[in-house]
């Protein structure tokens, strides 16, 4: 979890995780995506 942390971080992202007892857990990250520029 440590490296997959940094390397959230590192693109400006979040990591988060939910867990239910007895069901498990579910670990989910977000990274920004940046629109392509437009040239013209």
């Amino acid at each position: 979890m440590a490296i997959s942390k940094r390397l959230v971080e590192m693109h400006a992202g979040q990591l988060w995780f939910e867990s239910e007892f007895g069901r498990g857990s579910t670990f989910s990250f977000a990274i920004p995506v940046k629109p392509p520029q437009v040239t013209g």
